[in-house]
Parts: C-alpha cells; structure tokens; sequence
C-alpha cells in the first residue's frame, strides 16, 4: 500500500531559517504546531513534506534570499524566495508558491494540501492544488468577524477570501478549537496540538522560589497588563507569602518594556526578562520554571474562537498551568489547571497565593495536567486521529 501524502502550505519558521532572514514577527507557536502536525502525520505513516514563504516583517536593508531546503526530524521544509521589500516580498510569495506546488510533483498518488489559515498569499497555491487534483484542507486556528459596518473594500475582500477557501477546500476543515465550527464548514476535526513527550516526575524545591513563565506575545491584548498591575500591588504590600515568587518573561510584545523597568527594581518579587528564545533555549526555561501562564482575557471577540495552544506544552512539561477560563483549555485539561473565572487584578493575586501556599496541592494539579494533555495529545494520539480524517 503506497504512503499518503500530506504536503503543507505555511510560513513555519525553524530557528535557523528566521535568524538567516532577520525575521522577528513570526509566530513561534504557530511554527511549532504545524512541524509537530507534520511529525505526528509521519509517525503515523504519512509521506510529509512543508512548502513555507520563509518571511516575516521586512527589513529595511533589501536583501534577498533563494529558495532553499532544510529537514525537520527528517521531514524537508521548502522555503520560498523572501525579499525583505514589503511589496516585492508579497509578489514572490505569490508566484513561488504555486510554482514549488508544482515541482514536487513528484508526489504521485492521492497527494492532501493543508492550508494553514486564509492566507492571501496561499490563493495561487490553492487554485494549482485544484488543478493538479490534490485534495485541499483548510487548518482553521482563529475566528473571522465581520462587523455590522458600512461595506468597506476591506470587508468585502475578506468575505470573497473566505468563500473561496471554504469552496475550494473540498477535503475538510481542521478546527484549532470547537468555537469555529459553523453551518458553513464540512468535514471538520477540532485539533488542539500535539506534544512530543510528558515529564514523569514533578518536584518543587519547598525553599526556593517558585517560578512563573509567561511566554509568546507579551502584550496588552493578551492580558499581560493585569500581571503587570499585579506585580506592582505585591511590591507595595510586600507580604511574607509574595517573597517566593519570580516571574520570568520571554516573548515579544507591548509590556515587555514594562517588565524591564519592573525587572530593573530588584525587589521582591522577583522579575526577570529574557525577551525572544530560540525553541532550544525556551524548552531549557520552561524546566526551570514551576507555573506556566496563559493570560488572555475571558472577555472579547477572539477569547473562545482561538486556542491558547502554548498550555499543552506546559502542562507536557509538568508545569502547573495558570489559566483564563478560554476557548477548549478546560475541555482539554479539566481539572489538571487553574482557572481564572474572571480578567481582575483581584483573581489573579489570589490565585498566586494560592499557588505559593499550597504547593502540595499545585503538584496534584500538575500531575492531572499531565495526565489529560497525554490523553488528548500524544504523538500518537495526534497521528491517528489526524490521519484518520486526512485519509477516511
């Protein structure tokens, strides 16, 4: 029986490929899930390959760079020519698509594309897929709105742009969480991520300090100004339990700033900022850390049609998951997190008092994270059910 064949439509990004093109705007998160979706697919005995643009944000200085191809963990990522000149940039990811589309044709057989997102950029690809009689899937991760305003050319586009994604992906949708199923969608699976392996002992040293991470984008958007007015309280009031914790910030965003000036101040607690890590250096922070924290408030239009998709890493990593009680996190961990029920400063410092005096029982919740994230979230989870909706 000849492999199937999956092949992504993306802009994932390894390490190596965004220092080469100075790219600081992309989406580690976002990376990380299609190259773990694409592991899992040929673990499960798929034949993968990922078509990437390879860009971000341009530069200013006008450098170009050639199509190349790099593996990961054996799976090759073809990237796309990148011109850091922003229209260039957009036209060459236009034509060079559909045109590497093209040359791996050498995948003969029932051959699947994915569609991460509705991509202006993947347009081209996604018409020579139809062509070449390859079956098309859309990966949904975030809600579309369109607001009752007057009809602007924006709006317009963007409701032509998903018609058309929804017309021409003839093999389904996979749903980053169960809030952006519609009336408009067939053939849908909810896929939450996959993790690469679980911990399988947790230990908190009882005299040192407990160690918070928030990670990915550090902005006020994504409730990062609450832990920030936290930390200020907590200063102020200086209680004995607050001396235990230590926050250390990784990511990008508006309030890294605030952190810094609130790291400079070496008082209790304790700040630390290591601003944008590599995939290496993240996973080494994340084992030194305790707690890991997902911010984003429970109110707003994007609080339950996204997925916070960095809490599955850290509870895989055994870290006690500090949450907002958003989209499927708790459909997915249960009870094995906490929850903030609502985006108060208040809630928050509770909860983080909570944690630095009960430990014994932030363990038992770490450990049930563990638990549900392996359950919904293994390599081999993953792989089955994604296959089995790729090649039913």
């Amino acid at each position: 029986m000849k492999k199937q064949r999956i092949i992504f439509v993306c802009n994932a990004l390894e390490d190596f490929t965004r220092v080469e093109r100075e790219i600081s705007s992309d989406s580690p998160a976002a990376s990380k899930k299609i190259f773990l979706m694409a592991v899992a697919l040929k673990q499960a005995g798929a034949r993968v390959a990922i078509i990437s643009m390879g860009r971000g944000s341009p530069g200013n200085n006008g450098k170009y760079f050639k199509s190349k191809i790099l593996k990961y963990k054996g799976i090759p990522i073809i990237y796309a020519p990148f011109s850091q000149k922003p229209i260039l940039s957009q036209l060459i990811s236009f034509i060079s698509l559909p045109y590497l589309l093209y040359r791996i044709n050498y995948f003969k057989g029932a051959t699947t594309v994915i569609f991460y997102n509705r991509v202006t950029a993947y347009i081209s690809s996604l018409i020579m897929s139809s062509l070449l009689g390859y079956r098309r899937v859309l990966d949904l991760e975030d809600g579309e709105f369109f607001p009752d305003e007057k009809l602007s050319f924006h709006l317009f586009y963007n409701k032509c742009k998903s018609i058309l994604y929804t017309r021409l992906c003839n093999g389904g949708t996979i749903l980053a969480c169960r809030a952006l199923s519609s009336g408009h969608i067939k053939n849908e699976l909810c896929y939450f991520g996959a993790i690469e392996q679980c911990v399988s002992e947790i230990s908190w040293q009882s005299d040192s300090s407990i160690k918070f991470l928030l990670g990915g984008t550090v902005s006020f958007d994504t409730g990062a100004g609450n832990l920030i007015e936290a930390i200020k309280i907590l200063r102020k009031k200086d209680e004995l339990w607050s001396r235990k914790l230590e926050f250390i910030i990784t990511g990008k965003g508006d309030c890294i700033e605030h952190f810094k000036k609130l790291a400079i101040d070496n008082t209790f607690p304790i700040v630390k900022v290591a601003g944008r890590l590599s995939d290496k250096e993240y996973s080494l922070m994340i084992d030194k850390c305790n707690v890991g924290m997902a911010l984003k408030p429970n109110t707003g239009i994007l609080a339950n049609t996204t997925f916070p998709s960095k809490v599955i890493e850290l509870a895989s990593a055994g870290l006690l998951v500090l949450t907002s009680d958003i989209s499927d996190v708790r459909h997915v961990l249960k009870d094995g997190a906490i929850y903030l029920n609502d985006d108060s400063v208040d809630t928050l410092l509770k909860s983080l008092k909570y944690i630095s005096q009960d430990t014994y029982s932030c363990i038992d919740i770490a450990k049930k994270g563990i638990f549900h994230v392996n359950a919904s979230c293994s390599m081999e989870k993953a792989g089955s059910n994604l296959s089995e909706y790729l090649f039913r």
